[in-house]
Order: structure tokens, then C-alpha cells, then sequence
């Protein structure tokens, strides 16, 4: 394997989780606004591989964001003559809100998971993971302030 190869390579495992996570983001938006499963099932298969076309994105100008981006914008064409534009928003909000939750490190993924989904308090964690408490606070706030910043930014699309 030659240096060149690696760039390359990286590129292809992104490409993998950028499909997982379109598949996922298509799918949970097309079931919250109210389309039946085999439908939803046919709208991932239909936008998943338009919206990921690596010939319209470069390389160099995406960020880890440009997946929920795009999809984003072709559900909302998609959709909008289909479903309750209120269900549609909604189920785009929750789209993008979890696929930041996915996007954050793992030690920060782990700690708002735990303290804001699962309801744990922080000294449960700290104590589970052997992390102090501070280190817990610190961390749920990085990764909350991470979301905030990141869905905000997301709404305008």
C-alpha cells in the first residue's frame, strides 16, 4: 500500500458511513411523516444514492454535516406535497438532532446519551466510567453546546 492509497481509502469508509446514515436519516423522516414502510423503504433507495453522489460534492468543501445537508433539502422537495408540512419539519428536526448525536466523539456521544436520553445523573456516570464528575459535566456540556451550535445551523437549511 502506497501513501496515495490512504486518502483513498479513508474516502471510502466515510462513503460507507455517509450511506448508513442517509439510509437511517430518509428512513426515520419518511416513517415520522406518516409514509408506510415499504414507501419509506423505496424514498431511500431513490434519494440515498442521488443525494450522496460524490460527483456533485467535492471533496475538499464537505464537512460531516453535508449528508443531513442535502437530504434535508431533497425530503423537503420530496415530501412536501405528501405529508402535513408541520409532521415533515418535525421529523427533520429529529432526523438531524440524532444524526448530530452520531457525528459528536464517542466519549461525549456516550455522556449526553446517558445523561439526557437515558436520565442518568452525572455521579452514576462518573462513577461507571471512572471519568470525575467534572470530566463528565465538561464533556455533556461540549457535546450539548456541539448540538446546539450544529441544529441551529441545520434549521436554516
Amino acid at each position: 500500500m502506497t501513501v496515495t492509497d490512504r486518502p483513498i481509502n479513508a474516502r471510502h469508509a466515510s462513503m460507507r458511513t455517509d450511506v448508513d446514515r442517509g439510509v437511517a436519516f430518509v428512513y426515520r423522516v419518511a416513517l415520522r411523516s406518516g409514509l408506510p414502510p415499504l414507501a419509506a423503504e423505496e424514498l431511500c433507495d431513490r434519494l440515498v444514492p442521488a443525494a450522496l453522489d460524490t460527483t456533485k460534492h467535492s471533496w475538499e468543501t464537505r464537512d460531516d454535516r453535508w449528508v443531513s445537508r442535502s437530504l434535508a433539502t431533497a425530503l423537503r422537495t420530496r415530501l412536501n406535497d405528501q405529508c402535513d408540512p408541520r409532521d415533515l419539519e418535525a421529523a427533520l428536526a429529529e432526523a438531524i438532532l440524532l444524526d448530530e448525536l452520531v457525528l459528536l466523539p464517542t466519549r461525549q456521544r456516550f455522556t449526553v446519551w446517558a445523561a439526557i436520553v437515558r436520565g442518568r445523573p452525572l455521579a452514576e456516570i462518573a462513577a461507571e466510567t471512572g471519568w470525575s464528575t467534572a470530566q463528565v459535566r465538561r464533556l455533556l456540556t461540549a457535546g450539548l453546546t456541539s448540538i446546539s451550535r450544529n441544529t441551529a445551523s441545520m434549521s436554516t437549511v
